[in-house]
């Protein structure tokens, strides 16, 4: 910082200095800065008379004012701060000019659009319009497929792509096609769900014994229905859990007569117990 202090007057070009050595501190063409009242003011000196006197390029705008401390830039160095400052304005504006456009794209784009970063690499993606288009094709959860236009095909395709297996599993269950198990946490401890579709030949007492894939802790509740249309005659049910909860029996008999049924049948168990 130049030594000694100035007095500036306003709508002057005269400056006044105190302590100061303006032939040796400054140079015509060069910048005086003074703060005023917090504004700072950037001042050009076309002439220096002395080391105490000297005239700006421009009558001073602010209030007048005296003893006030300054700063001196060289006009190489005001050059290279104007440049400088001219450069990150232009960078500036390219980068508004490119938001401006890659907005424009995502906006009025369809389908797919390519748009450049900052860092100079690209993004590619569905536009606005695309994802509005995508979007409106798609069936609407809360009409339950009743705005599907065929909605026979799309349940028959549904299901094509679903099978027993993968539905089972979806829903927690595991284990095999003729068998699928579930555990599933209570208040009071675990339970497990067993599920079974067989086909199966009774023997000569009309009894079939299941034997469970995975035992319970104790006896579960079991229920075995006949899932045989063409032998709806027949009467299943449970007749005896063991002790151990590892298997039961069931009992195949024509309802009408009471007799044991030995033919071929396809049933139907689910057995409900705690398991540890």
């Amino acid at each position: 910082m130049p030594a000694g202090t100035i007095t500036l007057t306003n709508g002057s070009t005269a400056v006044t200095g105190s302590g100061t050595a303006f032939t040796t501190d400054l140079a015509v063409s060069g910048f005086i800065v003074a703060t005023v009242g917090g504004t700072a003011y950037t001042l050009g000196i076309s002439a220096i008379t002395s080391n105490t006197a000297l005239t700006l390029t421009q009558a001073y705008t602010g209030p007048t004012t005296s003893g006030v401390s300054f700063d001196y830039v060289p006009l190489a160095t005001l050059n290279l701060i104007t440049s400088a400052l001219a450069s990150q304005v232009t960078y500036a504006v390219r980068g508004m000019n490119l938001d401006k456009a890659n907005w424009q794209q995502i906006f009025s784009g369809t389908g797919t659009v390519t748009v450049t970063l900052p860092d100079g690499t690209n993004w590619t993606g569905p536009a606005w319009n695309g994802i509005t288009t995508t979007l409106s094709a798609k069936a609407d959860k809360s009409s339950n497929l009743s705005d599907l236009s065929n909605l026979s095909t799309a349940w028959a395709n549904l299901f094509a792509a679903r099978t027993r297996l993968t539905a089972l599993s979806d829903l927690g269950f595991t284990g095999a096609s003729s068998g699928f198990r579930a555990v599933i946490a209570t208040p009071s401890g675990k339970m497990m769900i067993q599920v079974y579709n067989s086909v199966s030949t009774p023997d000569s007492s009309g009894n079939i014994a299941k034997t469970f894939d995975v035992a319970f802790s104790s006896a579960p509740l079991v229920f075995a229905v006949n899932g045989d249309a063409a032998a709806s005659f027949v009467d299943i049910s449970n007749i005896n859990t063991n002790l151990l909860a590892t298997s039961c029996t069931l009992r195949c008999r024509n309802p009408s007569t009471g007799a044991a049924v030995t033919s071929s049948l396809r049933w139907f168990l689910l057995a409900i117990g705690p398991v540890a």
